[in-house]
């Protein structure tokens, strides 16, 4: 990109991912941001144009997650890899759906990433 090399719609879709993270950060150092529920609302809210303009639409399945108490850093890892997973839908699948499901057992943590695509 410094170089000039890029394409405009190339830099303009590095710019949206970069403060797409940006924003991913700053979300999940807020303090309430034990709740996996409400992280995972907030990163479908900054996601979900994003997804649509990719003419993917998204369905979400959260169970009644209880509220766990997580350190900032541990909710970024969560949410950074659900946007990574995202994102390769985004870029590499061809998928017309996507599903995210998440859930809490005696296990853990678990959040499935389902598509349609290839």
């Amino acid at each position: 990109m410094e170089r000039g090399a890029l394409p405009q719609a190339q830099v303009a879709e590095l710019l949206r991912e970069c403060i797409a993270d940006l924003r991913l950060v700053i979300d999940s150092l807020e303090p309430d941001h034990g709740d996996l529920s409400l992280a995972l609302a907030g990163l479908r809210y900054r996601l979900e144009p994003r997804l649509q303009a990719a003419g993917l639409a998204s369905h979400w399945e959260l169970d009644v997650l209880p509220e766990l108490t997580l350190p900032p850093a541990q909710v970024l890892q969560v949410m950074r890899v659900v946007q990574e997973a995202l994102t390769n839908v985004i870029k590499h699948a061809g998928a017309r759906n996507a599903t995210l499901t998440a859930w809490v057992d005696a296990q853990g943590i678990g959040i499935r990433i389902h598509d349609d695509g290839a």
